[in-house]
């Protein structure tokens, strides 16, 4: 379930990168530094016709910590606009409407809490969950409710890769490189799917 969490963290933080907004950490200073690429300029005079409506703005801000990183997420995903056909909202819409701390819930609970189990039974794991029983939760429409609660870290990941994967994979049709990066994780994605299943049908023989 860590490693499930780190997935969607990172994943995460590549989506925020692709909508325009980043932080940055200056190791030497210790400072953080939020960017964001789609700032509306403030000057109302008529542009020349090389100005943009938009203007990058840095601001300096305390460390977000991991908390702070799914804020942004969340108000990214509710402020921008994105096309129904590359983010669809059944797809969008539940991931909304999770409260910001429910995404580090799981994570700080298996961290910090020596008390917490994910499990009702401490022997009792899912050691024959698989990629396929997962991802028909995930397609179900049924990720978020509290029967699904202890799977919420790996559906989580799954989610926000096939969301980061759309939206590079839109972004790629206007270039070429990206489109290249692109179809190098949609073919990541179905080796892992051929190895889930050859890992399924050795452990049944």
């Amino acid at each position: 379930r860590a490693t499930s969490y780190q997935s969607a963290f990172f994943s995460m933080r590549a989506i925020c990168n692709l909508l325009g907004c980043t932080i940055l950490h200056d190791k030497a200073f210790n400072k953080y530094y939020q960017f964001d690429l789609w700032t509306p300029t403030r000057n109302r005079r008529l542009k020349g016709i090389t100005e943009s409506d938009f203007r990058i703005a840095v601001h300096l801000r305390p460390n977000p910590r991991h908390i702070g990183y799914w804020s942004i997420f969340n108000r990214l995903i509710c402020a921008t606009k994105i096309d129904n056909k590359i983010w669809p909202y059944t797809l969008i819409d539940p991931i909304k409407k999770i409260m910001t701390d429910k995404f580090i819930k799981q994570r700080n609970n298996l961290h910090y809490k020596s008390s917490y189990w994910i499990f009702s039974d401490l022997l009792k794991c899912d050691n024959n969950e698989s990629l396929e029983e997962l991802s028909e939760i995930f397609t179900s429409g049924n990720s978020w409710t509290e029967e699904n609660e202890i799977h919420f870290d790996v559906l989580l990941a799954l989610q926000l890769l096939r969301m980061g994967t759309l939206l590079l994979n839109n972004i790629g049709e206007s270039n070429p490189l990206i489109k290249l990066e692109s179809s190098s994780i949609l073919s990541w994605i179905e080796d892992i799917r051929e190895l889930e299943s050859f890992v399924a049908i050795g452990s049944t023989g």
